[in-house]
């Protein structure tokens, strides 16, 4: 099998100023995700609280399974 040849019309180098995925540190993105995480789970309870399901006096209700 023959190798392809390709022929560019242009021989400059192609200058790239920032990389095409950018570089996050392991920190940045778990602060990334730990921030999405928290958003969606407002998302959720806001919509709990508006369907009712939960509630003031369910936040104050004491719901541990008591020892015997």
């Amino acid at each position: 099998m023959a190798k392809k040849s390709y022929q560019y019309s242009d021989n400059t180098p192609i200058q790239v100023s920032e990389p095409a995925v950018p570089y996050y540190r392991q920190e940045d993105l778990k602060k990334l995700l730990r921030e999405f995480y928290i958003q969606q789970i407002e998302k959720e309870a806001d919509q709990f609280w508006v369907e009712g399901k939960i509630s003031d006096a369910l936040l104050n209700e004491h719901l541990r399974t008591p020892y015997k």
